[in-house]
């Protein structure tokens, strides 16, 4: 500053300006930049506002949660100072609740990063429990046991007890999702002392859950009512989230249990007892009850509670069908008050705008008066060596993006070879094994590189291409995103990695599934979709040909 001051004396000495004039107009200016940067300190914490909203719907509703998250220009610490990490977590979150598993895994790892860049730990070791849990999702068990045991490490470097036992009870949750009873019970019971010890006992209040319906499903009576007896005496804090609604899973269990056992009376029971927790369960969880009343008073022969039953499950689809078209509503509703919240953001950037451009104006009018014709060379030059600048930065610019077009033509090249090193394989059960870990690759592990510059259909055509001649021939009204279903069914793959091979959820798979049956008039006959391919195409012959084509 006092430079500045000196070099305005000298030049205004011929002009009989003052010195105290020059410090007046400069203080003008500082003045006017300091009122500016409040200004946009306030536009911050709006930024940050809108992270909170979308931190609100990320489960009830994902997209206005994404509608919020696009609000923010860029995810840096100039707009939600302090909060990038959480930025990516929401995001993250989002991608998976709409089952775009493979951006939500990016986006984790993103995450990840930058809380190793930042030294936040805690989040850290957050993001790698939830990239842990998405991958033993999706199967890759390989890769998610590295997350595992990176958040195992941070929980560990943090003194965070609770955090690490959080993440130890993940591969026994898996279990309980995947229907394998023992398994969950083994790992659980292993660790129930050390739930029990901690001081929020949320961990052992859903341990006794899964321990409690694993018994009962397994048909182990009572260990499985041991197990939800201590369920039920815990305090209301340390219950499980949504609380009744495990306790009319448990008692579901039970009447299941003693169905199975013909014990009608116990049966009842129990359904009474999960009725009265009716309010607290979803449209599916409601269907399962009332499918299980149902049968149990068949089997009673209490034929007027049976029918009033069946009247029950009518209306309840029919509710489905109504909430479905409210919740269509509700969502226009709410795009609208998302785009409402977005013309108030507009509104305060042209309102940012007019204040840059007016402080722009009178920093140029002060400039033209500071210098005048003296400066205006020598602003030129300093004009030209910015434009250098730029055009350096340009060329820097342009050598990046060289250089990654060289990575994607590489990366290209390298799935073309492992296309035609797997195309040449003449064992079906081999060929398949390597083109299911040829598409896992490219489904998990391209984060850096999302684009791979060949178009899916184009990929799996490759592979086989007479299964589609064939597909086309036999059955015209298929489309192609429908024989790529065929294709993926033939070739062993499970709904899940189907459903994240075309970027669409499970159940999406499964309507397409239900829409191909009855195209190819499966309903009309006794195999499934896959059995009816497999006799289809089961001619070596035509498998070899196949397995043969380049």
């Amino acid at each position: 500053m006092p430079l500045i001051i000196t070099k305005a004396n000298r030049y205004f000495e011929n002009t009989n300006i003052s010195l105290s004039r020059i410090n007046k107009i400069i203080s003008f200016c500082l003045a006017l930049l300091c009122s500016i940067n409040t200004y946009s300190q306030n536009d911050e914490r709006n930024y940050v506002r809108f992270l909170d909203s979308a931190d609100t719907y990320v489960i009830s509703n994902p997209q206005r949660s994404e509608a919020f998250l696009d609000s923010i220009p860029v995810p840096n610490d100039s707009y939600i100072p302090g909060k990038v990490d959480s930025y990516y977590g929401i995001k993250a979150r989002i991608h998976y609740e709409m089952h775009e598993f493979t951006e939500a895994y990016r986006l984790w790892l993103l995450g990840l990063r930058y809380a190793e860049e930042t030294l936040d730990k805690s989040f850290a070791a957050y993001a790698a429990t939830r990239t842990f849990l998405l991958l033993s999702e999706l199967d890759d068990y390989e890769e998610a046991n590295k997350y595992f045991e990176k958040a195992k490490s941070l929980y560990i470097e943090q003194d965070d007890l609770y955090g690490l036992m959080d993440t130890k009870q993940i591969p026994a949750y898996l279990k309980f999702q995947d229907d394998k009873w023992k398994d969950c019970i083994t790992m659980l019971e292993a660790s129930l002392n050390e739930y029990k010890q901690l001081e929020k006992q949320y961990l052992y209040a859903y341990a006794l859950h899964m321990l409690a319906t694993s018994h009962l499903n397994l048909g182990n009576y009572k260990q499985g009512k041991v197990y939800s007896i201590l369920y039920s005496n815990l305090n209301d804090k340390n219950r499980v989230t949504n609380e009744p609604h495990y306790e009319a899973y448990q008692n579901y269990s039970l009447a299941n249990y003693f169905l199975r056992n013909k014990v009608i009376d116990s049966t009842i029971f129990y359904l009474n007892e999960v009725y009265r927790l009716k309010p607290y369960m979803d449209h599916e969880f409601r269907r399962e009850l009332y499918n299980l009343a149902l049968e149990t008073y068949d089997i009673s022969g209490q034929d007027q509670l049976s029918l009033a039953y069946s009247d029950s499950l009518a209306n309840l689809e029919e509710e489905i069908k109504k909430a479905s078209i409210r919740s269509g509503l509700k969502m226009s509703e709410s795009l609208v008050k998302t785009e409402e919240e977005l013309i108030k953001s507009n509104e305060k950037k042209r309102l940012n705008f007019i204040v840059a451009a007016i402080s722009i104006v009178i920093s140029i009018v002060l400039l033209v008066i500071l210098h005048k014709n003296r400066r205006k060379i020598e602003f030129k030059i300093a004009g030209y060596k910015d434009r250098l600048k730029e055009l350096g930065y340009l060329q820097s610019n342009q050598q990046k993006i060289v250089s990654k077009l060289e990575v994607l033509e590489d990366y290209i090249q390298e799935l073309k070879w492992d296309i035609k090193k797997i195309s040449k394989i003449n064992n079906v059960e081999v060929q398949r094994n390597q083109i299911m870990e040829l598409y896992r690759n490219i489904h998990l592990k391209s984060v850096d590189v999302l684009s791979i510059g060949e178009s899916h259909m184009k990929l799996i055509n490759e592979f086989n291409a007479d299964f589609f001649i064939q597909m086309n021939k036999r059955y015209p009204k298929l489309n192609d995103s429908e024989i790529a279903v065929c294709y993926y069914l033939y070739m062993g793959f499970k709904n899940k990695e189907i459903a994240a091979f075309l970027k669409i959820s499970v159940r999406g798979v499964e309507a397409k599934r239900y829409r191909i049956g009855k195209k190819m008039e499966l309903d009309k006959g006794n195999l499934t979709l896959q059995e009816h391919l497999t006799t289809l195409f089961k001619d070596v012959e035509l498998r070899k040909n196949n397995l043969n084509i380049a």
